[in-house]
């Protein structure tokens, strides 16, 4: 058949296309795949990189209830005014107080709650207490728990790390206060720490956040709140040291005792001995 003949064919409207280009699509930067410009992950099912979250985001989880191995109630609260990301701690409780009748005495137990939040502890140190802080209500309506994860000491040994951060770990996975490490969230954990001025319950927030880009390398982020907001925008050499606190390694440690959050969070786990993410 002449060449001629094939092109009659092609509808009128289709016939100044012009060479066929590579607009449209775009090559995943893990596995080289092929895949379109709108796609949010990549086709190949042994791959499944995330190029971009929808539109439509999963809303964030407003409270979730820590694990704390006692009667303590503490609850992961979402800060909404500053983000999805930002969290804080709330305790909820129940005091007792006497009130004095014709009758007697009477003991009425009355629930209480204490934001960790600096501004909602300032308000409360003042007595501004007539209303209770949003963060309050949210840990009062909260349905939600956090899933704990496990530790193995075999994982723990093999680990990269200090054998005094390796005891450290050990001691306070072992402490009778909760799991070390708690999902709260997709990217945000909670862990055990020692409890102090900063962090006076004994638990703290971290995250693991991965981006990646068609255009660049992808970009790994992890926060600690032991960290300060100024390590956190230090030189890179400096930021990669920060990083690798002791919690980071309780997350770590954490990830490669299961596999499906080995699987998940696999280009956290493959860092080198000088604290650089392999990329």
């Amino acid at each position: 058949m002449e060449p001629n003949s094939l092109r009659t064919k092609v509808p009128a409207f289709l016939s100044d296309l012009g060479k066929a280009t590579l607009r449209g699509i775009r090559k995943c930067p893990r596995c080289g795949t092929y895949n379109g410009t709108r796609g949010l992950s990549c086709k190949n099912k042994t791959c499944g990189t995330i190029f971009r979250y929808g539109a439509r985001k999963q809303p964030s989880v407003e409270a979730v209830k820590i694990i704390t191995g006692s009667d303590l109630q503490v609850y992961s609260v979402r800060q909404r005014d500053r983000g999805p990301d930002y969290r804080c701690f709330v305790e909820l409780g129940v005091s007792e107080t006497t009130i004095q009748t014709v009758d007697g005495t009477l003991i009425t137990q009355l629930s209480s709650g204490r934001c960790y939040v600096p501004a909602c502890l300032k308000a409360a140190t003042q007595g501004v207490v007539e209303n209770q802080c949003q963060h309050i209500k949210l840990a009062v309506n909260c349905q939600a728990e956090a899933t704990p994860l496990t530790l193995k000491s075999s994982v723990l040994n093999a680990v990269q790390a200090s054998p005094e951060t390796k005891q450290t770990i050990w001691q306070l996975a072992t402490e009778p206060t909760g799991p070390l490490v708690q999902r709260i969230t997709k990217n945000i954990l909670v862990v055990k720490c020692k409890a102090s001025q900063k962090h006076s319950l004994g638990y703290l927030h971290t995250s693991f956040v991965q981006k990646i880009s068609a255009k660049s390398l992808p970009e790994r982020r992890f926060f600690c709140s032991c960290q300060t907001l100024k390590s956190q925008k230090s030189n890179a050499s400096k930021d990669e040291a920060v990083q690798r606190c002791i919690h980071f390694f309780a997350c770590i440690c954490a990830f490669a005792s299961d596999e499906t959050l080995a699987q998940e969070f696999s280009d956290f786990l493959n860092f080198d001995s000088s604290g650089r993410w392999c990329r």
